[in-house]
Order: C-alpha cells, then sequence, then structure tokens
C-alpha cells in the first residue's frame, strides 16, 4: 500500500502541567513511529477555549501532527487516543496531495508553541478633543452607517382599513 499523509489534532486536558502535556505527546509521537509513520510537522497551539464544555472542562491544549504513514496506522493510533484519559478529542484526517506542507525539520515537539498575535484596534480621533473611537477590521463605524429612514405616517391609512372592512362584511 501507498504511504499517505495524515493530519491529527488533539486537545488534551488543560489540567496537565506542561511537563505532562509534554509526555503525553511524546506518547504519541512514540506510537506514530512505532508503526512505521514518520512525522512531518509538529504545531502547538497551546491552551484554547473549548466552544462548549468538554467532560466538565471549558479548556484544551491544542496540539496537530502531521504525519505519513500507510493507511494501517490509523487503527492502532485511534485505538490509543481513545484509550487515554488525558486526551479530550482528537480528529485524524487524510491531507489530500496538495494541501501537504512541506517538511519543516525546525518543527521540534519540544519547541515552544508559536503565538499568533491579533491586530490591536486601531484608535482614531473624532472631531471631540475629549472622545476617541476604536475601530475594528470587522465592525464598520457607527457614526458613518447611513441613517435608516423612519417609516412615513400614513395619513390614508384609516381609509385603508375601512375599505378592507367593507370588502368582509
Amino acid at each position: 500500500m501507498k504511504a499517505r499523509t495524515y493530519e491529527c489534532v488533539l486537545v488534551l486536558d488543560p489540567g496537565l502541567d506542561a511537563d505532562k502535556t509534554t509526555e503525553q505527546l511524546e506518547k504519541f509521537q512514540e506510537q506514530i513511529l512505532g508503526l512505521q509513520g514518520e512525522i512531518r510537522r509538529w504545531d502547538r497551539w497551546g491552551k484554547k477555549r473549548l466552544a462548549y464544555e468538554i467532560q466538565r472542562k471549558q479548556y484544551g491544549y491544542y496540539a496537530a501532527v502531521v504525519f505519513d504513514g500507510e493507511p494501517t496506522v490509523v487503527k492502532p493510533l485511534d485505538r490509543y487516543v481513545r484509550l487515554n484519559q488525558n486526551i479530550l478529542r482528537h480528529l485524524i484526517v487524510v491531507l489530500e496531495p496538495r494541501l501537504v506542507p512541506p517538511a519543516d525539520p525546525s518543527a521540534q515537539l519540544n519547541a515552544e508553541p508559536e503565538i499568533i498575535k491579533s491586530e490591536q484596534p486601531k484608535e482614531i480621533e473624532t472631531d471631540d478633543v475629549d472622545k476617541k473611537e476604536v475601530l475594528t477590521e470587522d465592525k464598520p463605524n457607527v457614526s458613518e452607517q447611513a441613517e435608516v429612514p423612519s417609516e412615513p405616517e400614513e395619513a390614508a391609512g384609516d381609509d385603508a382599513t375601512s375599505e378592507s372592512a367593507e370588502e368582509v362584511s
């Protein structure tokens, strides 16, 4: 059989200290290597808030690994992850050849997780010296939005209701 490229995302228990988390990831790596898999890249995303509680936990430690292996590798890995109580969730998917990242020899399991910083909101001064407005790329400035015209009052509204009442009678 031909080796395929897989990506596995793990969500670990956030209560584990840094050493235990690294130990769990090393054990997972050993499982892949023991099944004649080859690690392409490790990404440690760090502790993040979960979309919903899992086992009464609101946070999880995320890590992703891209690896090459035979299709027979997936079943034992899945079994290992399901039996490991420190791993809250996991997902193993086959990557399409066009989505396979190049092998990164500098990406090691023990490297510190890369923290992606989002852009800070930009402060823009308005005409008033005391007021400052904060704009972000996602939200338009409320003062720049066009006013929604109010609905015109219907003076002939009484005539329309009386005509509909006559039709019903």
